[in-house]
């Protein structure tokens, strides 16, 4: 079985938690063209380690999950504090 690309993973995970490319551009601070560039699945970009930490405390998402599509896709960290340092000591 093939694993969805991080573009098609960062995609579910906003959907998924019903925000916007804008939205989720204001809470990584990032410009929306940014977000769009990393759900495009050809020709588009990757975001930084620090970028898809804060997609996936935004979207609630695991951070291993989101990295590489291991794991659930469910984080079972119950706040933005601790889920910045779990996303973090992922590296």
């Amino acid at each position: 079985m093939m694993w969805a690309s991080m573009a098609i993973r960062i995609r579910r995970a906003r959907l998924g938690a019903s925000l916007t490319q804008s939205q989720l551009a204001r809470h990584t601070g990032v410009n929306r063209s940014a977000v769009a560039q990393w759900e495009r699945t050809e020709g588009g970009t990757t975001p930084s380690v620090s970028n898809l930490a804060n997609i996936a405390v935004a979207t609630r998402v695991a951070f291993e999950w989101l990295a590489t599509g291991r794991g659930t896709n469910v984080t079972e960290v119950p706040d933005k504090t601790s889920a910045v340092t779990y996303a973090m000591d992922e590296f």
